[in-house]
């Protein structure tokens, strides 16, 4: 057992996988091709996994339905540790992947092609470069052969608080008021960058369009007031168009976070939207192991879906799962 590398993304274990040395190594491939605006077609990927001395056995479509038990049975009669899982796509195919995978001892390697691409950002892996003129910058080989698996904790929401049922799980973040508003606004049809900017000036339009509502946050015996145009509960530094909302949130850690967003601060949050590189001053994030929020009302957004269009000021009780899954990062970082 090692320790992840140091940085404010480090994981606090990290597994290295067993040494394999075939001249060809077989392994699951869970592939979007629509991704990213279709940058990455099975030819392309076939290409880079050839390359690289991969193969995809088998190769499955994102929105197969079989997922899992397609990926059970790739795993059948072999230590769940021994069959790591590559995903090429974007967020949402990652996600997709993880909600299927039969046992979360697979580890999973990304590669990540689609837009805001946050998961993969927040474990600090290399992307790919999106221009398929200018070559390829990831070492799959290293990654799925040599690479460290990171414990990822997911996020869980239980709507109508910690007694109410199961919980439902989440990869990027919970979000209320302007910042799930936003996601009815423009880019539905654009990818990269177009999309990343689409998706900051939407937000920034929701921001302003918005009212601050009063809500209350109660982070084990600490009990705190808000009146915010927002309230985001990630579980990732990054999240939603390419912004790093959360940047000293471990991906392996037990906390979850929640970042509000006071009226006062929002031409700073505009301007923060407008160039995401800046420190950011405007949201306000507070940390614990378990968070209640309840008080308000309106839509609300599970990483890209809608959860429902009324909070209607139930509680909302945060969690990280304690079943970590296992992403694989690149041996060089």
């Amino acid at each position: 057992m090692s320790s992840g590398p140091a940085g404010w993304w480090a994981m606090p274990v990290a597994e290295r996988l067993p040494p394999f040395t075939p001249a060809r190594f077989a392994l699951p491939v869970v592939h979007n091709p629509e991704a990213g605006g279709g940058l990455w077609p099975v030819a392309r990927l076939g290409a880079q996994l050839d390359a690289q001395g991969l193969a995809a056995a088998p190769l499955i479509h994102a929105k197969d339905p079989d997922l899992g038990p397609r990926l059970a049975a790739a795993a059948a009669g072999r230590r769940p540790e021994e069959v790591p899982v590559l995903v090429a796509g974007g967020d949402g195919t990652v996600a997709r992947l993880l909600r299927a995978l039969p046992d979360r001892r697979m580890p999973v390697a990304i590669l990540a092609t689609g837009s805001a691409n946050n998961i993969a950002r927040s474990f600090g892996l290399h992307l790919p470069d999106p221009d398929d003129q200018n070559g390829e910058r990831v070492d799959l080989a290293a990654r799925v052969l040599g690479g460290i698996a990171c414990p990822w904790h997911a996020g869980r929401v239980h709507p109508g608080g910690p007694e109410a049922g199961a919980p439902r799980l989440f990869f990027e973040s919970v979000g209320f008021g302007a910042i799930a508003a936003a996601m009815d606004g423009g880019g539905k049809d654009l990818h990269g960058l177009p999309k990343i900017l689409a998706g900051r000036a939407a937000l920034a339009e929701a921001l302003a369009a918005g009212r601050p509502q009063r809500c209350r946050l109660t982070l084990g015996d600490r009990v705190v007031a808000r009146r915010s145009l927002l309230v985001e509960i990630p579980c990732l530094p990054w999240t939603g168009p390419r912004l790093l909302i959360a940047p000293g949130l471990s991906p392996g850690g037990r906390q979850v976070c929640a970042v509000t967003l006071p009226a006062r601060h929002l031409a700073a949050a505009r301007a923060w939207l407008a160039d995401p590189e800046m420190p950011v001053h405007a949201l306000s994030p507070l940390t614990a192991p378990h968070i209640v929020l309840d008080g308000l009302t309106g839509p609300v957004r599970v990483d890209d879906a809608q959860l429902t269009e009324d909070a209607a000021g139930r509680p909302f009780a945060f969690d990280r799962d304690p079943d970590p899954f296992r992403i694989l990062t690149d041996p060089d970082i």
